[in-house]
This record gives C-alpha cells, structure tokens and sequence, in this order.
C-alpha cells in the first residue's frame, strides 16, 4: 500500500472486492476449503483495510468499500450452502 500511496499521491478509497465461496453442504466442505474462504474472505479484508488506513487518514474523503458474495438475495445463494445455514444430516 505504501509503494501504491508513494506513487499516486496518497489512498483516498479502498475496495475490499475478493471473495471466496464454496457452494458445497456443510458435509462435502474441507476444512482446506473453508479455511480458504475464511483467509480471503475475512483475513484479506481486514489486512488490506489495516495496511490503508494510515494513508486514508490523510485523506480528505476517505472510504473502505467492502463487498461481499452473494451479489443478490436469490435463495440459491443462501438455502443450501455452507456456511449458510447447515443441513439436515439425518
């Protein structure tokens, strides 16, 4: 972030836009996967979001932007799928 404020004359906006997703049932989901969704998800968020915040202070209309999946309320997004809400196994 320093190299990118150097070079540009400062960070006025941040946009959090990674994101990570699993369409799999809470059985079928790895641990490796949903770690992976954890990692960009929520770590990558608030590490890009640390790493600019002392540039956007000296902004004079900061902002962070965070985005995140599903890009709508379509229930194919959040019925089924881990970590939405976990299946019945019986």
């Amino acid at each position: 972030m320093t190299q990118a404020a150097e070079k540009f004359g400062g960070i006025d906006v941040l946009v959090n836009n990674a994101s990570a997703i699993s369409l799999t049932g809470t059985l079928d989901t790895t641990a490796k996967v949903l770690d992976r969704m954890w990692d960009v998800n929520m770590r990558a968020t608030f590490l890009a979001s640390q790493a600019c915040i002392p540039h956007l202070k000296r902004s004079a209309n900061p902002h962070i932007l965070t985005l995140s999946p599903p890009l709508n309320l379509d229930a194919k997004w959040f019925a089924p799928h881990l970590p939405i809400r976990c299946q019945n196994t019986a």
